[in-house]
């Protein structure tokens, strides 16, 4: 038996089916931690909706 495909597919990235916010914030932490720079729950929440690039280019100036 062979199942049609799905139209399109939802990637949830901004709490649309869950809040995920705070494991994203967990892992931003980690990350920047092991990278060696501090990363606040006030930045995490600042940067929402940035990119990586500015992100990035934020941290490291």
């Amino acid at each position: 038996m062979s199942l049609p495909l799905p139209g399109a597919l939802l990637f949830d990235m901004d709490g649309t089916l869950i809040d995920s916010d705070a494991w994203w914030f967990a892992a931003e932490s980690t990350v920047f931690g092991r990278l060696g720079f501090s990363w606040t729950p006030a930045e995490s929440t600042e940067w929402i909706g940035a990119s990586l690039l500015e992100c990035c280019e934020y941290v490291t100036a």
